[in-house]
């Protein structure tokens, strides 16, 4: 059985200093990750969960039973191939915020943003978009890098000043590997990250505009 919004264990133990100062996502969502569908996918498919994690926040969100289910990993990887993506079904292709955001904009109707970060200080430029993200549409993000390749969720912000050393990002990392999922272990994957930690080079940020989807 999947768990369902893992992001509270961080909001549960915010860094120090940033009380009363955190901008989360809203509403519910379940928490994909390695194994959880009995798919072996360690070391490649982390992109396809992150996915599988804000789909699953869409139907939440929506309530819409006409609302295409959260797919399998070949079933995306099908589906991309259609598109003229250079994805096999059944590979091990890993894929990233572009992907993600073409399956969203076709499954969901759903469109995205990408924001272009050349560093983690261009991420910091950027926390004001953020932050007007989680409050007016309260959906996960997804980020990936230049150097960092390993996709995760992002699921809040915290602050307890201006400079990038004060600035932190809840992750919801989805290398958790498990087919039973266990809340102790699961909260392992769950932390926040501060802006200055990350690693060099670009990141790209994926972030879903819920409220245009048409009726």
């Amino acid at each position: 059985m999947l768990l369902k919004n893992v992001h509270r264990f961080g909001l549960d133990n915010p860094p120090e200093g940033t009380e009363g100062q955190i901008s989360a996502v809203m509403g519910n969502y379940d928490y994909w990750h390695y194994l959880c569908d009995s798919f072996d996918d360690r070391g490649w498919g982390c992109g396809y969960r992150t996915l599988q994690t804000i789909s699953s926040w869409i139907i939440h969100h929506f309530d819409d039973k006409k609302l295409p289910k959260v797919e399998s990993i070949h079933k995306y990887q099908a589906i991309l191939g259609s598109l003229g993506q250079e994805i096999n079904e059944e590979s091990c292709s890993w894929i990233g915020t572009v992907e993600a955001c073409m399956i969203i904009d076709l499954l969901y109707k759903i469109p995205c943003k990408i924001l272009h970060c050349k560093s983690a200080a261009d991420i910091h430029s950027h926390i004001p978009d953020i932050l007007s993200h989680f409050s007016n549409f309260g959906a996960p993000l997804m980020m990936g890098g230049e150097n960092d390749h390993n996709s995760k969720g992002i699921f809040g912000i915290a602050r307890k000043g201006r400079k990038i050393e004060d600035t932190y990002l809840l992750i919801v990392d989805p290398h958790y590997a498990s087919e039973n999922a266990d809340p102790v272990q699961a909260r392992k994957f769950v932390y926040w990250k501060a802006l200055s930690e990350l690693e060099t080079g670009f990141y790209n940020l994926l972030m879903p505009l819920s409220y245009n989807r048409p009726e």
